[in-house]
């Protein structure tokens, strides 16, 4: 059979499966227990002053299976009798006959009728026979097997019901809906700004933790007073989760993550991260720390573009200031430093300079040049034409800056 069990319950429930492990070899009952998945549900609950909350619950999902076979005889069911029918506690794959759905307290072995508000039912695996006996007769078809050993049997499944019961949130973790989550904290961002945790200033994650909590109706513990008063501020700028602007980047935030081909430890966290459906509170300042890394990202991107830009506008005018040896004179309108280096006659520096016309030379050189020689007259003579990245450079030697 398979239970869902609230994951709070769900370190008593297996401190327990071993006991009742033991209760069931001393009596020859087999049983399995695996966990086979998991999932949340929505979970309100009113709190003593009144309070209505709703918090995402996590349920482990477990399958429990288990029979009590002797001599061929099998324990398959426990009848319990109400005034509208009997309700058939089953164990294992046994279909139980309909005949027990409305039977009365009758003992099929010593033929006798009493006044019970259960009896058990027994199946012999080699004959497919069914019998309905009471507690005193149970032994003779169990090699011995007594009421009280087959309430322990019954109890291994007791106590999983009992733990699937949920008992309200106590210390129960709380979980978030991850791209729920991840629209707030576009929202906070869009209003605040991004403040990394650790900071003077409130925190992204801490601001946008409480204003999930208002929104959903979670527990808000100490402070609740200023939280609602920060909330309603924020509703009062126009805090808004579910503008589509906020919706969308949170989206978009969280596929760009997910695609990212980055494989050091913090996007492998924030991949797992974005990846889940639910997350707890401990992963929600890694979810908001990646709005700072997308725009980061996208601040890289758009200058990349404008250096492409500028690259592609300097390919198409460029030109060369001549032919290999012929003298030049130009008035220095820009100046960098492409790379230098220390030799034993001291540091050499090659400079990319740029003529009023967007012309580039470059010149190596031990002379020190800055934005200081701009307006300057160069002068100097071609040494060799070159082309880098479609930009037509003109390599100049013996200069001199006047």
């Amino acid at each position: 059979m398979r239970y869902s069990i609230p994951e709070e319950n769900m370190v008593g429930l297996e401190k327990k499966l071993l006991r009742i492990e033991n209760k069931c070899r001393k009596y020859g009952c087999d049983f399995r227990y695996e966990r086979v998945g998991e999932h949340f549900e929505e979970m309100t609950e009113r709190l003593d002053n009144g309070e209505t909350v709703t918090e995402s619950v996590k349920f482990v999902d477990i399958d429990v299976e288990g029979t009590a076979v002797f001599n061929g005889w099998r324990f398959a069911a426990t009848l319990e009798f109400t005034e509208k029918g009997n309700i058939v506690f089953g164990f294992g794959d046994i279909e139980i006959p309909e005949r027990y759905y409305s039977c009365g307290p009758w003992c099929e072995h010593c033929k006798t009728r009493r006044d019970r508000k259960g009896s058990y039912v027994v199946y012999n695996d080699e004959t497919g026979e069914f019998k309905q006996v009471g507690r005193s007769c149970l032994k003779d078809f169990t090699g011995g097997l007594s009421a009280e050993a087959v309430a322990q049997f019954e109890s291994f499944f007791k106590e999983v019901e009992e733990a699937g019961e949920f008992g309200g949130f106590g210390f129960a973790p709380s979980y978030f809906k991850v791209r729920d989550f991840m629209a707030v904290a576009a929202e906070t961002v869009r209003l605040y700004g991004y403040v990394k945790r650790g900071s003077d200033e409130v925190s992204t994650a801490s601001r946008a933790e409480d204003f999930y909590r208002v929104e959903n109706g979670m527990r808000l513990g100490i402070g609740r007073e200023e939280i609602l008063a920060e909330y309603d501020k924020a509703v009062a700028r126009g805090f808004d989760a579910k503008r589509e602007e906020s919706v969308k980047l949170a989206g978009d935030v969280i596929d760009w993550i997910c695609g990212n081909e980055r494989q050091d430890n913090y996007f492998h966290n924030l991949k797992v991260a974005c990846s889940l459906e639910y997350g707890k509170s401990d992963i929600l300042g890694l979810l908001t720390s990646s709005f700072a890394a997308y725009n980061r990202e996208l601040e890289y991107e758009a200058e990349r573009r404008e250096r492409e830009r500028k690259e592609k506008e300097e390919a198409a005018r460029s030109t060369w200031m001549g032919e290999v040896g012929d003298k030049v004179r130009f008035e220095l309108a820009d100046v960098a430093v492409i790379t230098s280096w220390e030799t034993q006659w001291g540091r050499t520096w090659v400079y990319k300079m740029w003529d009023k016309n967007g012309v580039v030379a470059t010149w190596k050189t031990s002379s020190w040049l800055d934005e200081n020689d701009v307006g300057k007259t160069v002068s100097g003579t071609i040494k060799e034409l070159k082309e880098f990245r479609g930009v037509k450079q003109t390599e100049l030697t013996r200069c001199r800056v006047a």
